[in-house]
């Protein structure tokens, strides 16, 4: 099983089973973060130089 995957599965048995208090909350961070930014377009234009 891929860390996409199990992540995903573990976020839909905290939700399903896990309630927490106001105020608290849950981030999934390391490797799947990095992961995550990872996926995203990085938004940054380059322009070949002019000769």
């Amino acid at each position: 099983m891929d860390l996409g995957t199990y992540v995903k599965q573990a976020r839909q048995l905290v939700d399903e089973n896990i309630d927490l208090p106001s105020g608290y909350s849950l981030v999934w961070s390391g490797q799947y973060e990095y992961m995550e930014k990872a996926k995203k377009p990085c938004g940054l234009l380059f322009r070949p130089p002019c000769w």
